[in-house]
């Protein structure tokens, strides 16, 4: 349990930072504290200030549809609600056009979120939050929302996505508000008749929650229909939230019918020979978006380097990696739209069919690494999972529509260091959890993204704010004596902290101005004479300078809570620079 200190403004300082992602109406962080306990912060950005008693009221809030509140940490211009570790399966993950919600389950869920937002606005305190199917995570049957706000204190808007919750449910699909008549004619099949005047009712805006609720308490079922209706597929996720909030790849388990996951026919399966560095190839596969897996197995205890051709059309997406040959083994989806880096590339090029190489390195006890890049070497795009314990010996890969795989080899690993150290050949950073993209002579690291980088040469970050409430860079060093080092940077200055049992300040240096959103910021890190670090926005400048022998510095991490560009070469920063 922590102490909510108003004095202590600089809570980051408590924690060490694992992933950051940037959701709704403000951040969540996966956090640990130095003895190793982990837990969840969601930072709440305000407009004014909250009324004295405040945290009595949300730490006394024991909804059953919230997240537990363990304890609040008040800074200037923002409240920060610590969680416990979360688990369950985000609703926009299990619902789709395939796999719809029952009826009667649908309709239990609505009513019981709809009743949680009227609690919520009875409060003492009002909250508000939304009903987007992102923002509803399930622990079994049992749905809870993510994400709050304060009603009269942060400026958000009324949401009113709670008016299409129940058409999703029941159909799989988001409604087109301005297509709504046809889509309805095209999926009303889906909807029981008793619910769809109910539905209807939904999008009527002179209708409110109470109402709606209602009426809703009142439908007749017509058993019947309801227990005859069958269900396409049932997909189960059950996803950590440590791994949705890494780069937006969702680590889960994936459960489908048995038709689903009965593996196609396949023409070779490659087994790689142990003790040496074997190259088997495997044959090529097209999915058509029914969630089917194909599998390529293979043998490797020190590793495992799996490469291919991958084609995919516009509406192609996800891709998806499973690893293992059961159903429970952990799964990474790629979905162009979590990962802004990804978008990037995408969407920047012609719409149709995009062509691009993918490999996938499994090392044990180390990241699971992606790379996706451009086969006329325009861009790279890499990625990093969790580790895992042990090499599988098989790798299912699935599709969206249209999504096809050629050239396929499987490389087994005897020497996986060799493998490892070429991986980042060329980098300046090793990426350790996140995205990253590599464009135009630029390293780009992801919002929420960590690296290790050298410290063999100056480094340049250059990034842009997104607000002056948040911490804007976080970079640490490991010492080879002594505890480590680091160094946090805000709108208002930067902090150099010793990590020890307690953080303890070191250094601060102010900025003659705040920093400004939106604006290019500059930071550079020497360490020929001491650290060194300097900080430039326009004409606001400042250096913070740590006494500190060059070989005490072992390696340096970066965590870049906005999407972050990465220079680093021989030369100490320029004059032009440093003036």
């Amino acid at each position: 349990m922590f102490s909510a200190d108003p004095s202590q403004k600089n809570y980051l300082a408590q924690f060490c930072i694992e992933d950051v992602i940037t959701f709704f109406s403000g951040q969540l962080l996966m956090a640990r504290t130095l003895d190793g306990s982990r837990y969840i912060l969601q930072e709440i950005e305000l407009r004014r200030a909250l009324p004295p008693g405040f945290e009595m009221v949300l730490r006394h809030l024991d909804h059953p549809h919230l997240p537990k509140i363990v304890d609040v940490l008040e800074e200037a211009d923002s409240v920060v609600l610590v969680h416990p570790p979360l688990t369950g399966e985000p609703l926009s993950l299990l619902v789709n056009e395939k796999n719809v919600m029952h009826p009667m389950k649908s309709l239990e869920i609505f009513r019981k979120l709809l009743r949680t937002l009227l609690d919520l606005n009875r409060l003492p305190l009002p909250l508000g939050t939304t009903l987007d199917p992102r923002n509803i995570i399930m622990d079994g049957d049992h749905p809870y929302l993510l994400v709050i706000h304060f009603k009269h204190f942060s400026g958000y808007q009324e949401d009113e996505r709670w008016r299409e919750l129940l058409f999703f449910l029941l159909t799989g699909e988001r409604p087109d508000r301005n297509r709504l008549e046809k889509q309805w004619e095209r999926v009303q099949h889906r909807i029981p008749p008793e619910m769809q005047p109910l539905v209807r009712d939904c999008f009527d805006m002179d209708k409110g929650i109470s109402e709606i609720l209602s009426k809703a308490s009142k439908i007749q079922w017509n058993r019947a229909h309801v227990q005859n209706k069958r269900i396409s597929k049932r997909v189960v996720f059950s996803t950590s939230m440590a791994a949705l909030l890494v780069f937006g790849a969702i680590v889960g388990y994936q459960v489908a019918s048995q038709a689903s996951l009965q593996k196609k026919p396949f023409d070779q399966t490659v087994i790689a020979q142990q003790g040496q560095n074997v190259d088997l190839p495997f044959s090529a596969m097209r999915f058509d978006g029914s969630g089917s897996f194909q599998p390529v197995t293979f043998k490797a205890t020190d590793g495992a380097w799996i490469r291919f051709h991958v084609s995919v059309p516009e509406s192609g997406w996800p891709l998806v990696v499973r690893l293992g040959s059961t159903p429970d083994a952990p799964t990474i989806t790629i979905q162009k739209e979590e990962k802004p880096l990804i978008w990037e590339v995408w969407e920047s090029g012609e719409t149709g069919t995009y062509e691009a190489q993918m490999e996938i390195l499994l090392l044990p006890r180390q990241p699971v690494r992606f790379v996706l890049s451009d086969p006329e070497g325009g861009w790279k795009w890499m990625a990093a999972a969790p580790s895992i314990d042990s090499v599988p010996t098989e790798v299912n890969l699935s599709g969206g529509d249209g999504v096809s795989i050629t050239e396929g080899v499987v490389r087994s690993l005897a020497r996986s260091g060799d493998v490892a150290a070429s991986w980042n050949e060329g980098l300046p950073w090793s990426l350790v959890r996140g995205e990253a993209l590599i464009k135009e002579g630029k390293w780009t690291l992801g919002a929420g993204s960590v690296a290790t980088v050298r410290t063999d040469a100056p480094i340049s970050l250059t990034y842009r704010p997104r607000s002056d409430r948040q911490a804007q860079l976080i970079m640490e060093w490991e010492l080879n004596q002594g505890d480590p080092l680091r160094l946090l940077v805000k709108s208002d200055g930067m902090t150099l902290f010793r990590m020890g049992r307690q953080p303890v300040p070191l250094r601060k240096q102010s900025f003659k101005q705040r920093l400004r959103p939106g604006r290019n910021t500059i930071v550079s890190v020497s360490v020929d004479h001491g650290l060194i670090v300097y900080l430039q926005q326009g004409r606001n400048a400042a250096t913070l300078v740590h006494p500190l022998p060059a070989d005490q510095l072992s390696s340096a991490k970066i965590s870049a809570m906005r999407q972050t560009v990465l220079t680093q070469t021989p030369q100490p920063p320029s004059r032009e620079v440093q003036r």
